[in-house]
């Protein structure tokens, strides 16, 4: 996943203009989400350390 991917998630929740900065990486990847406005948020991703340890699909 790049930063373009993080930025279009993140302007889909009306999160404008955020800046990432990149905190941990274990099971999940974690950034801290400053916004425009002054906001902060902790983004969250999960990913697995093994392919066997992903969830199902999701379709669209």
């Amino acid at each position: 996943m790049t930063n373009d991917d993080l930025h279009a998630i993140l302007s889909s929740y009306g999160i404008d203009q955020p800046v990432l900065t990149f905190l941990r990486h274990n099971e999940n990847r974690t950034y801290r989400v400053d916004d425009a406005i002054g906001n902060s948020y902790l983004l969250r991703i999960h990913q697995p350390v093994k392919e066997t340890m992903t969830g199902p699909a999701a379709y669209i």
